[in-house]
């Protein structure tokens, strides 16, 4: 922690950089959707919940 005295030596403010840090890890880890993917079949999804309880030990 810098003491506010020392503050002036800086071209921000901390409060700036903070912000820029947020809307950093925003642009880094929230992605845009897309629209793209596969809707699949609703036979298939029915298979694969009824595979899937019937072998619960199964991956």
């Amino acid at each position: 922690m810098l003491p506010r005295e020392r503050w002036q030596m800086f071209l921000v403010t901390p409060s700036t950089l903070l912000r820029w840090h947020r809307e950093l890890v925003v642009r880094r880890w929230i992605y845009p959707r897309t629209g793209r993917g596969r809707r699949l079949d609703g036979h298939v999804v029915e298979l694969v919940v009824r595979l899937a309880r019937e072998n619960p030990r199964c991956g």
